[in-house]
């Protein structure tokens, strides 16, 4: 089964504040958010995941690598 997880975040375009961070990256119970999410699809089956960004790739793909802790495929998109 596949999952598609939009994680585009807010615009910054539009909202700068003096920290640039990313709603999804954000700790949530000692880890980010996303890989909340991304724990959860993978309970209910799923083994392939697109990530869609609109910005700041490597910091996901450095936080999440390619899904390989997990045993999933993992794609970051922009």
């Amino acid at each position: 089964m596949r999952a598609v997880i939009i994680a585009t975040g807010k615009n910054f375009e539009q909202e700068q504040s003096a920290v640039n961070d990313i709603p999804e990256l954000r700790p949530l119970m000692c880890r980010p958010f996303i890989e909340h999410v991304i724990e959860y699809f993978y309970s209910a089956g799923c083994t392939h995941f697109d990530v869609f960004l609109n910005h700041e790739p490597e910091r996901f793909r450095f936080i999440l690598g390619n899904g390989e802790r997990w045993g999933v495929t993992l794609q970051c998109h922009l």
